[in-house]
């Protein structure tokens, strides 16, 4: 890059480079800009990698939690005879990859669930993140009813109208803790 930025400057004004002391000033000047220009773009990028990656990181993770706990725990039209066809679809299995034993749907929006992390919903038992529903919701349990593998689950429905309680994160609801009466 001095190279260039040189023979721009010195090529029509100047043939000879040797012995040229404003020349030699000149690139020591733009030599030093350019270290400290590389410097500072290295400290910025540290800056930018150490502060604000995680906070991308960190609201990514939010939003694939929030995700995944809709895909697990939120279906407006469910009824409890579709267990098996809504955990084969959604593809919900035990951490182990075995048939999860039992699942809980809330039958709502998820504007309304969203809400219990908010305003409609109260911190439950002291924790910092658990909140209780002020309201109750229609849920269906779904229970584990063979000893069948996945994709062959097989489940049966209850349904029931309960007091939910949600692991909240960044005012999203992430886990389904409990149903209380």
């Amino acid at each position: 890059m001095l190279q260039q930025i040189g023979k721009q400057f010195w090529g029509s004004q100047q043939k000879s480079s040797e012995n040229n002391p404003i020349k030699e000033v000149v690139e020591q000047r733009l030599h030093r800009i350019c270290s400290l220009t590389t410097e500072a773009m290295k400290t910025y990028s540290l800056l930018f990698v150490l502060v604000l990656c995680p906070s991308l990181l960190l609201g990514q993770n939010v939003v694939d939690r929030y995700r995944n706990f809709i895909n697990q725990h939120v279906n407006q039209g469910m009824s409890r005879t579709r267990c098996a066809e809504v955990m084969r679809t959604r593809r919900i299995t035990a951490e182990n990859n075995n048939c999860k034993q039992t699942n809980t749907f809330i039958s709502s929006t998820t504007n309304a669930i969203k809400a219990v992390c908010g305003n409609a919903g109260t911190p439950y038992k002291n924790s910092a993140n658990l909140r209780k529903s002020l309201q109750p919701f229609p849920v269906i349990n779904c229970e584990q009813s063979g000893t069948h593998r996945p994709p062959r689950c097989e489940y049966r429905g209850r349904s029931q109208t309960v007091y939910v309680v949600l692991g909240c994160q960044d005012g999203y609801p992430v886990h389904y803790d409990r149903g209380e009466m």
